[in-house]
């Protein structure tokens, strides 16, 4: 159970480290999860409530969830979709009830939502009986619904991504990634090693993807052939996450070890092409990414590592 917690205030904007520089930041529980959306706007998810910041860092509204969150997407408006056991909620960029749906699932970690850029909400969901997918559109109507091939009650993990064509791309249970549109399945690949951990991805605007394993990171072209792939110490160690930017570039965070006694965080930024900027970002903190859409803004949560709040603070290139 996560604990409550008051927002701090803003901060000034100043240059900070090598990958970036501070747009705002504010005090967090240490445990509360945050999404970036693609236009900027971030939902800190608290244990009582829900808080959207503007992109300047200014709350622009707080509601109370209509249960413990199974997953959360931001849409580029400022509004959100909200997946609670047994419901899901679209909320407008007020922060007021646009629909709510009932749906046939559990607070279980396989169940996800993504946002598509036609802004319709994939539900994808386990039971029983297999793992299947339903649409809904802007209005809360169910529009399509299918099964995934991901075989009998296989469990697909929350990590999805919109595709810039249409549809969306998910990394199931068996260790691919399929394309999904609305007719069905398009594609999989699978493009790391047997029995790797496909941790985080993203799909780019000019259709590559990042693919983060537990070995590293994998950039593959719009035809899904590799380009590259780069390894660090701190990809598939416990916490490592990766943020999408609307320039192609991600950035990754993870733990690393100094001088093989102190835990340090380390942010990567790597560019589309590769190229690897590194910066600790504090050798007493343990620094966790806020994920979403890819956006212009990237944030994290950085924190004393016995202590009950963090600092949330988010960047621009």
């Amino acid at each position: 159970m996560r604990a409550f917690v008051l927002a701090g205030a803003l901060t000034a904007c100043i240059p900070n480290g090598n990958i970036g520089s501070t747009a705002w930041e504010i005090t967090v529980d240490s445990l509360d999860r945050v999404e970036i959306g693609r236009g900027g706007h971030t939902a800190v998810l608290r244990e009582a409530a829900i808080d959207m910041r503007a992109p300047d860092g200014s709350l622009a509204w707080t509601m109370t969830p209509l249960g413990p969150l199974v997953d959360v997407e931001v849409d580029p408006a400022g509004g959100l979709v909200a997946l609670a056991p047994d419901t899901m909620t679209r909320l407008r960029p007020d922060g007021t009830v646009a629909w709510s749906q009932a749906v046939p699932i559990s607070i279980l970690p396989r169940n996800a939502i993504v946002l598509d850029r036609d802004d319709a909400t994939w539900l994808l969901f386990t039971d029983d009986l297999g793992t299947h997918w339903r649409r809904y559109d802007r209005d809360g109507a169910q529009i399509g619904t299918g099964e995934l091939p991901t075989g009998r009650n296989r469990a697909l993990t929350p990590v999805t991504a919109a595709l810039p064509d249409g549809g969306i791309a998910y990394v199931d249970g068996t260790g691919g990634v399929y394309a999904l549109d609305a007719s069905g399945p398009r594609w999989r690949i699978a493009p790391g090693a047997p029995g790797r951990d496909y941790l985080r991805l993203a799909v780019h605007d000019d259709g590559e993807i990042t693919v983060m394993t537990d070995a590293g990171v994998i950039r593959l072209d719009a035809e899904r052939h590799e380009r590259w792939r780069r390894e660090t110490r701190t990809h598939g160690r416990l916490g490592s996450m990766m943020a999408s930017l609307t320039d192609g570039s991600v950035v990754t965070c993870g733990q690393d070890m100094l001088d093989d006694e102190d835990e340090i965080s380390v942010l990567h930024r790597i560019d589309r092409d590769g190229n690897i900027t590194t910066e600790t970002v504090r050798d007493d903190v343990r620094a966790r990414l806020a994920e979403g859409a890819p956006a212009a803004l990237f944030g994290f949560t950085r924190r004393a590592l016995d202590a009950r709040y963090a600092a949330l603070e988010v960047r621009r290139l």
